[in-house]
């Protein structure tokens, strides 16, 4: 049975108490949707982005080293607005112990062009995804992608 929503194929990889810190790549800023964002912090996770080194090692090493801090909260999401390999570029003592994910548009729509979905906004990929539940394609290229956002998002033929 297909996911109700392209958020509950993330939010179902958060599962408090599973790992005190998870490391996520995002290329795409999915975690930063609304519903993504309240819903994690629903569940006790405190997501803390990972731009610049220097200021994410002072905010870590200030509000969430040691145990006792970990352990007072579900974990911790480092957020990597970035590809999986640059997972590689966090600190090591971050990583070792850490869970890794991953999410992007072309996990959740790959059977669409990548850009095509990505113009899309929430609300909008969340009736694509309906959409794809109810007709599933096959891999469809920029234009065909087009045409099947056109016709199932928007009702445009």
């Amino acid at each position: 049975m297909p996911d109700a929503s392209w958020q509950e194929a993330i939010l179902r990889e958060f599962v408090p108490g599973v790992s005190p810190i998870t490391v996520v790549a995002d290329p795409d800023g999915l975690l930063e949707h609304e519903r993504i964002h309240a819903v994690l912090g629903e569940r006790g996770f405190v997501l803390l982005r990972f731009e610049d080194p220097v200021a994410f090692r002072y905010t870590y090493e200030s509000r969430f080293r040691g145990a006792e801090a970990l352990a007072a909260r579900a974990g911790l999401v480092v957020h990597v607005p970035a590809p999986p390999a640059a997972l590689e570029s966090l600190p090591y003592d971050i990583l070792a112990g850490a869970r890794r994910l991953a999410f992007s548009l072309a996990e959740l729509f790959p059977n669409l062009n990548h850009a095509v979905v990505a113009a899309l906004d929430g609300a909008d990929r969340d009736a694509l995804h309906d959409a794809v539940a109810r007709e599933p394609t096959a891999p469809l290229g920029e234009n065909a992608s087009k045409d099947f956002v056109l016709r199932h998002v928007f009702g445009i033929v």
